[in-house]
């Protein structure tokens, strides 16, 4: 399979490349060595962007992905928020969602958009969750900035199948926001033959089958933070469908190679998936209040045929099913919290 890639990472300049690199990553691992990383009395660890010029990074998991010592925790995939959420922060605070991954979250800020990153590690990291070590992705503010890639697989039959990937953040006063979608296609066209054998391992029957596979996914994700009547407002929504057909065309023959008969089947699946989040935080004096809730709504359609033929090409047997799930999680949290440090 090959792939060709054609990249954007700014609003106003376009680039196009295909590129066959190789990185030698010692030298660049020195350069950045000596780029300098400030420690605080709290241990909080600064990155900033020169750490990472050497690796000439396109967006903000690639910086996180290259902060020493630290491994990107995606969230267990449990109910709650404690539970799914990540090791990392955007300003520090988590994503309101548990929907999108935080890679994919990353993947959607611009380098260029990152003012600094903050390793922290103790009690300051725990504040929220269970992590010990969690990362603090500090952006900048104004403007507005995006990245874009466009990608083709060829599969080994010759078909092509493309991906866009396709960010955009900006600020305007002060309200921040971003928005990003996400095509992707593929096409798997699985064939070979299978071999059954009985329990003495002689050949019983031999398959030769033929199951190509067709893939589609489609995800719109869009998240804005804002002030609201003295709240600190922030807002995240995802939007995703994914499609997939399977087609089996299977030839059976008995051990003497002489055809016994032939399986014919289809599979259709289609996946809708929904999600709105939304967090409030607020100051108290000494007090801080935060609000969230996430509403997530997932439905599922699948269809399934199997038609199975003997050696005239008869119907010798038939099935048929069909599937309609729709399932919910409705998230409700508050908390108040407070600085219990004494000076």
């Amino acid at each position: 399979m090959s792939r060709l890639g054609l990249a954007r990472t700014d609003g106003k300049m376009w680039r196009q490349a295909l590129l066959t690199s190789f990185t030698i990553c010692a030298a660049g691992a020195a350069h950045a060595q000596q780029a300098s990383v400030p420690t605080d009395q709290s241990g909080r660890v600064t990155y900033e962007p020169s750490f990472f010029a050497p690796f000439s990074p396109r967006t903000a998991l690639d910086m996180v992905e290259r902060v020493p010592g630290f491994v990107l925790d995606e969230g267990a995939e449990r109910r709650g928020f404690a539970g799914a959420q990540s090791n990392v922060l955007i300003n520090g605070e988590p994503p309101t969602s548990k929907a999108q991954e935080i890679d994919d979250i990353l993947a959607r800020i611009p380098a260029s958009d990152v003012e600094r990153i903050e390793l922290v590690r103790g009690g300051g990291a725990s504040a929220r969750s269970a992590q010990s070590v969690r990362l603090n992705v500090v952006r900048r503010g104004g403007g507005g900035e995006g990245v874009w890639s466009l990608s083709a697989e060829r599969a080994e039959d010759g078909r092509v199948s493309p991906g866009l990937e396709a960010a955009w953040t900006g600020q305007r006063g002060a309200l921040e926001y971003g928005l990003s979608l996400d095509l992707d296609s593929a096409h798997a066209p699985v064939h070979g033959a299978r071999l059954d054998r009985d329990t003495t391992g002689a050949l019983d029957e031999t398959r030769f089958e033929r199951i190509p596979i067709e893939e589609r996914e489609a995800v719109l994700a869009g998240q804005a933070s804002f002030p609201l009547f003295g709240w600190h407002t922030a807002l995240n929504a995802q939007l995703s469908r994914g499609e997939s057909n399977e087609r089996e065309e299977t030839q059976v023959f008995d051990p003497l190679g002489a055809a016994v008969g032939a399986i014919e089947g289809e599979l259709a699946e289609s996946e809708d998936i929904g999600e709105l989040g939304v967090a409030l935080r607020r100051e108290f004096g000494p007090w801080r209040a935060e609000l969230g809730a996430v509403v997530t709504r997932r439905w599922y359609e699948g269809d399934e045929a199997t038609i199975e033929r003997d050696a005239d090409g008869d119907v010798d047997g038939a099935a048929w099913q069909s599937q309609h799930l729709e399932s919910g999680e409705t998230i409700i949290r508050a908390a108040l919290r407070r600085d219990l440090r004494r000076d």
